[in-house]
């Protein structure tokens, strides 16, 4: 039986020469995905992310919430 919630914070990072957000986490080793829409890319995260944690073997959670911190990067 799994933990009961499980807390994943995303970092998301505006990439404005390549045109997309890219999705990273320190909590979910493998999390890399990228999308030209951040609603998108955040449906495509929490489809991801359960089967990253089972192919990681992290432990199993009853309910999973995601934190999001949206960046931008600015090139000179």
């Amino acid at each position: 039986m799994g933990k009961d919630i499980f807390t994943v914070h995303i970092d998301c990072i505006w990439d404005a020469e390549a045109g997309v957000w890219i999705a990273t986490s320190k909590d979910v080793k493998g999390l890399v995905l990228e999308d030209g829409s951040l609603d998108r890319l955040m449906y495509r995260v929490e489809e991801a992310v359960p089967e990253l944690i089972r192919l990681n073997n992290m432990p199993t959670f009853h309910e999973m919430m995601f934190r999001a911190k949206k960046r931008q990067v600015a090139s000179a």
